[in-house]
């Protein structure tokens, strides 16, 4: 009695889960199903010896998209895509479909096929029979000639039809006598019928032509009427050139280059581009060529200068002569420097200081354990030595020798203690010769405290440098020279 009652419950469920669907549901899952196209087989038109053209049309894709749609046609009923097919694209919509190497006075079966995800779908199955004419000439006709330079153009033909036999080649002829053939100068331009088109060229400059369009079958070669034409008169200048941007930008290399668009009707011998540190460079300045003849063009150049602005331009030759492009300009970028040796008061070799204090008097800077890192060099005090009052002197000085592989700086800390006033700004000299004064870049300025400054830039070799204070102050410290080389 329990498997009975439960059998009837699961009944009820199921068949109250069934119930639930609605008619718009059931729908929805009947319109998710997949299907074969729809695809119908129209007519056979255009029908000759050895060809013709069948007009079809996809009609519903199935619910999947068309990937590949055309006709297959064999001698035998009921054709497939084992046979003889063309591929006409994909999608819905009508379509034509050009079959050609037919066999005269023979009858086809034509049928419309379309792929999609589900398989191939086939359409209603058509037939005809190809002509049995006699075989003759193409007939065709000659495009007018357009895109006329001093050297080249276009033309070409459309063959409308190829006398009942297979268009084998079909192309332009041209000279400069009436009636060109293939004996005169052609270019070939594929096979069958339909229209195409041909550049040239080659030509003479302010030179008349004549030209005619060609089609070859088993009967020998048709020529389509004549036209002719005037290559256009050579009047040279000199080349139009465009600079491009600079990229690649280094401490001492970058990328630039240009667009030669227009050779100024003569041919550019030479491009290329060319930099200075003053405006409107040329080729007496520095130069880089980067082949010749139109287009764009870009070169890589090295040697620069770090933390310099040059100037560009690129250049063209011609028979003419030399055209430059618009001047742009660039920075090379600053290097990044190394830390090669950080010196305290006590490591430092060469070392020579001196200190003028009052009525003439002067001393060579001692040692402190009150530096910015435990121990500095410090000027002597007058206070503590029973001269009171403002100290009077200048160009007080701490000098050692470094011999830098690669230019460079230094870096230090400094304290100049007198109330009421700021950090003294340090100069520096190399070999007695000045080269500015340091820049804050650390610290505060403000007395009874300690800055951090840094030097000009200072060139490589075996270099004397000295840090010079100019001013009257009670207290002068240095300390942490640390040496950075690029």
């Amino acid at each position: 009695m329990r498997n009975s009652n439960f059998r009837i419950g699961s009944l009820i469920i199921l068949f109250t889960s069934f119930t639930s669907c609605t008619k718009e549901d059931l729908k929805w899952d009947l319109d998710k199903v997949v299907r074969l196209p729809k695809v119908i087989t129209i007519s056979a038109d255009n029908i000759y010896n050895t060809g013709a053209v069948i007009n079809s049309e996809v009609t519903e894709d199935g619910g999947s998209d068309v990937t590949q749609r055309g006709v297959c046609w064999s001698t035998n009923q009921n054709p497939s895509i084992t046979d003889s097919i063309t591929n006409n694209g994909n999608g819905l919509g009508d379509f034509n479909s050009i079959i050609s190497g037919l066999t005269a006075n023979t009858t086809y079966h034509v049928r419309a096929y379309a792929i999609n995800s589900k398989g191939t779908a086939y359409s209603n199955e058509i037939n005809f029979k190809t002509t049995n004419t006699s075989a003759s000439l193409p007939t065709l006709t000659t495009t007018s000639a357009n895109n006329i330079t001093t050297n080249s153009a276009s033309s070409g033909g459309n063959v409308t039809s190829d006398g009942g036999s297979t268009v084998t080649q079909r192309g332009i002829c041209w000279s400069i006598t009436q009636n060109p053939t293939l004996a005169n100068t052609s270019k070939a331009s594929g096979s069958g019928m339909g229209s195409f088109t041909s550049a040239f060229s080659g030509l003479t400059s302010n030179t008349s032509y004549y030209l005619r369009a060609y089609a070859t079958n088993s009967q020998g070669t048709a020529y389509g009427n004549q036209i002719s034409f005037k290559t256009s008169t050579i009047s040279t200048s000199l080349p139009t050139v465009i600079t491009t941007s600079a990229n690649n930008i280094t401490t001492n290399s970058a990328s630039s280059g240009g667009n030669v668009t227009s050779d100024g009707g003569s041919t550019v011998t030479q491009r290329g581009i060319c930099w200075s540190i003053t405006q409107n460079p040329t080729l007496a300045n520095t130069s880089k060529a980067s082949g010749s003849g139109m287009g764009s063009f870009t070169s890589a150049f090295s040697g620069l200068t770090s933390n310099t602005s040059y100037y560009l331009r690129a250049y063209a030759t011609n028979s003419q002569g030399t055209a430059y492009g618009n001047q742009i300009s660039f920075k090379t970028a600053t290097p990044s420097a190394s830390l090669v040796s950080s010196k305290g008061c006590t490591s430092l070799n060469g070392t020579n200081s001196l200190y003028y204090g009052m009525n003439g008097t002067s001393a060579t800077w001692g040692l402190s354990s009150s530096g910015y890192s435990g121990t500095c060099w410090v000027a002597p005090d007058p206070n503590k030595s029973g001269n009171l009052g403002t100290v009077v002197g200048s160009n007080h000085y701490v000098e050692f020798t470094h011999n830098f592989s690669s230019q460079g700086y230094i870096e230090f800390w400094v304290n100049t203690y007198n109330p009421g006033y700021n950090n003294l700004i340090p100069s520096i000299t190399v070999n007695g010769s000045a080269i500015g004064s340091a820049t804050k870049i650390g610290g505060q300025t403000s007395s009874f405290y300690w800055m951090q400054v840094r030097s000009p830039l200072i060139s490589a070799g075996n270099n004397k440098v000295r840090i010079v204070l100019s001013g009257s102050y009670y207290v002068l410290k240095i300390d942490e020279i640390k040496i950075y080389e690029y």
